[in-house]
C-alpha cells in the first residue's frame, strides 16, 4: 500500500468483483456469505462502501448504508464530527462524482463554519482569519483529489478572499477634495498631523476616500520621506471620537513598525506603547486636542472656520 488510504484490492484472478475491500476495521479471516455491491444498495454515480454481512456493528448507525457520503447531503445527521474524518469519507470525498452539496456538509463537519483555505500568497490573511476565529486549513490537509472538489463546490473560500492584508494600491472611487471636508474631518486631520510627530517620529499626511469597494477603514502606506493615513469614510463615522481615537492608535502603530500583520508581537506593544503616549499628551498637551464641548456642525460658520 505504500501510503495510499482506501485503495481497492481485487481478489480472486478470475472474479471481476471479489467482495474484499482494503479497509479492514478488524482481522475477520474467512468472511463468508460476503453480499455483493448491488444486493441492497441503489445504482449510484459513487462509491459505496457496503460492509461485510457478518462484521460486527455495534447499532444500526454503523450500518453500511451510512457509510456512504453520496448520502450525506439528503442525511446530514448520518454524518458524525469523527467519521467526518474517516478514510471512507476521504474515498468519497476525492470521487469525481459526490454532490457539491456533499461536499459542503463534509467540509462543515471536518472543519467547521468558519473554514478558509491556507493562503501561500496573501500570508498576513492567514493569521488575520486566525484571529477571528476562523479554521485554517492547510493544503496538506487533504488529496489533490479531495482539494479539486472542494474548490469547485465552493466549500471553502482562501483567506486572503475573507481577510485579505495584501491589498492592492487601487485608486479610490472618490477622493474628498480639500474644500469638500466637513468641519469634523478638518479636525480630525489636524489632530493626526499634531499628533504624528511625537507619537511616530514622522510627519503624516491624511486622505479621506469614500469607497464601498476598498474594504478596510484606514490604511497606512509609507515609502522613503512620505507616511500616508488613508480614512474610508465608507466604514468609518468620523463623528464618533472614540472611533477617531482608535483608528489612529491603530495606523499609528502600523506605521510605527511598518507591518501590515497584526498578530506580531512587536504590534501589540506597539499599540499599548501609542495607547500610553497618546495619555500622556492629553495631560502635557491638551491643546493638542478637540474640546468635547466644541461644536463641529457644518451650519455653524464659526466652527467652519476655527476648524480650518
Amino acid at each position: 500500500m505504500n501510503g495510499r488510504v482506501g485503495q481497492s484490492v481485487i481478489l480472486g484472478a478470475f472474479n471481476s468483483v471479489a467482495g474484499f475491500s482494503a479497509i479492514h476495521l478488524r482481522f475477520c479471516p474467512k468472511l463468508k456469505n460476503v453480499r455483493r455491491r448491488s444486493s441492497f444498495l441503489p445504482l449510484e454515480r459513487c462509491p459505496s462502501f457496503h460492509s461485510a454481512r457478518n462484521l460486527l456493528t455495534s447499532d444500526n448507525e454503523n450500518s453500511s448504508k451510512n457509510r456512504n457520503p453520496c448520502r450525506v447531503a439528503k442525511r446530514k445527521d448520518y454524518l458524525s464530527d469523527e467519521d467526518a474524518a474517516a478514510a471512507w469519507v476521504a474515498i468519497g470525498l476525492a470521487d469525481t462524482h459526490i454532490s457539491d452539496d456533499a461536499v459542503k456538509v463534509i467540509v462543515q463537519k471536518r472543519f467547521g463554519t468558519k473554514a478558509v483555505i491556507y493562503d501561500r500568497k496573501d500570508k498576513g490573511s492567514n493569521k488575520e482569519c486566525t484571529s477571528k476565529d476562523y479554521t485554517v486549513v492547510p493544503i496538506g490537509s487533504m488529496s489533490k483529489e479531495e482539494w479539486r472538489n472542494v474548490k469547485h463546490a465552493g466549500a471553502m473560500k482562501t483567506a486572503g478572499e475573507v481577510c485579505p492584508t495584501d491589498i492592492p494600491n487601487q485608486a479610490p472611487q472618490k477622493t474628498l477634495a480639500r474644500d469638500e471636508l466637513t468641519p469634523i474631518l478638518s479636525r480630525f486631520e489636524r489632530l493626526i498631523q499634531d499628533l504624528a510627530p511625537l507619537m511616530i517620529g514622522q510627519p503624516m499626511a491624511v486622505k479621506f476616500i469614500d469607497d464601498e469597494t476598498i474594504p478596510y477603514e484606514g490604511c497606512t502606506r509609507w515609502k522613503a520621506g512620505e507616511y500616508l493615513m488613508e480614512v474610508n469614510l465608507a466604514f468609518h463615522d468620523p463623528n464618533d471620537w472614540h472611533q477617531n481615537y482608535e483608528l489612529l492608535l491603530h495606523e499609528f502603530a502600523h506605521h510605527a513598525v511598518q507591518s501590515n500583520d497584526h498578530l506580531v508581537n512587536v504590534f501589540y506593544d506597539t499599540v499599548t506603547e501609542m495607547g500610553a503616549k497618546l495619555t500622556r499628551l492629553a495631560l502635557q498637551r491638551p491643546e493638542l486636542f478637540p474640546d468635547p464641548q466644541e461644536c463641529f456642525s457644518p451650519e455653524c460658520n464659526e466652527c467652519v472656520a476655527d476648524a480650518r
